[in-house]
């Protein structure tokens, strides 16, 4: 698994196709013993570089266990057309990841690092830790094992400082031969403002570019469909729909062996999508009011009952790939 993340692939959220490593959950327990860096403290030789707090966009990478996927990330946004950003790496396993970089080749002063003070501390938190630490007026998050589009930054930056927030499309790339398999968006889509709720119905993950003085914190207590919930506490701070290009600038790399291909894959998202359910009645997640939470709990019903779809298929032995049944679905209802 190259990202830390609490997503394995099921219905429309950021959970994803992938394997987690053994014992990695959003509250892992307490620290490993050795791991006694401060969270937020620079690992490594790493200082703030004037490179970095001169940065535009922040780009928060939490990452465990990301030695074979990390440089792929990282060069994404070496090549991004628009070069004012930084690259926040947050440790969440206690690897020094900047010398893993060099170890393969690439050396950037945009490229700073701290770490969590843990060992699967989870996503959300390593997120939080990442955010702390921005200097940008901007932030962004990317996954260990997935990639910009050359010019995502220049495209999503102009509108998100007009408008304090800019959204992507996402394409869902087969990781084992580079295949395209589906995208959030059908062709041609043309740009316009989205609520949380009609994002939120979508089986896709949404990586919004936001200004850092909107930019909510992750819910640490939630272990999938944590991006749904960052969207309608970010439409919450923004007092309106988000601005969206639909063209797919995030490439979402899927990888075979999730939990979405165990036996009871399907029943564990169903329990975390009731949870969330029950959560949100509670009023538990602040910044998140009374009239959203009423519209992230239809989500989450609309996700439960496409999850129990994607059980049945699996049952019936029509699909065993998550984002293979998304795919599947979404040319079914075009």
């Amino acid at each position: 698994m190259g990202s830390v993340t609490d997503s394995d692939g099921f219905a429309g959220s950021n959970t994803r196709d992938r394997q987690r490593a053994p014992g990695l959950t959003a509250r892992s327990g307490p620290p490993t013993v050795g791991v006694n860096r401060p969270p937020g403290r620079p690992i490594g030789e790493t200082a703030m570089s004037a490179a970095a707090t001169s940065a535009t966009v922040s780009v928060v990478i939490a990452v465990h266990q990301g030695e074979a996927t990390l440089a792929r990330a990282v060069a994404s946004l070496v090549a991004q057309t628009r070069p004012d950003w930084e690259a926040i790496l947050v440790s969440d396993d206690g690897v020094d990841y900047r010398a893993v970089l060099a170890g393969q080749g690439i050396v950037d002063p945009r490229v700073v690092e701290v770490s969590t003070g843990r060992i699967g501390a989870g996503c959300t938190r390593a997120r939080n830790v990442g955010l702390a630490a921005v200097r940008g007026g901007f932030v962004t998050r990317l996954d260990a094992d997935d990639t910009f589009a050359p010019d995502r930054l220049e495209r999503l930056v102009p509108i998100a400082e007009a408008r304090g927030a800019a959204l992507d499309g996402v394409e869902m790339i087969d990781d084992d031969g580079g295949r395209p398999l589906w995208t959030a968006f059908p062709p041609d889509t043309p740009p316009g403002d989205y609520g949380a709720e009609a994002l939120g119905r979508r089986n896709s993950p949404f990586i919004p570019l936001v200004a850092r003085a909107l930019a909510p914190p992750w819910f640490e207590d939630v272990d999938i469909s944590e991006d749904v919930l960052f969207l309608f506490a970010l439409e919450e701070r923004l007092g309106g729909p988000l601005p969206v290009i639909p063209d797919p600038l995030y490439r979402y790399h899927v990888r075979a062996g999730s939990m979405c291909h165990g036996d009871d894959g399907a029943a564990r998202a169903d329990a975390s999508y009731r949870a969330l359910d029950e959560a949100l009645a509670a009023g538990v997640h602040p910044g998140i009011g009374p009239a959203a939470a009423a519209r992230a709990r239809a989500v989450f019903a609309a996700k439960r009952q496409f999850n129990r779809r994607f059980a049945e298929a699996v049952a019936a032995g029509r699909t065993t790939n998550f984002q293979a049944f998304c795919a599947e679905t979404a040319r079914a209802e075009v």
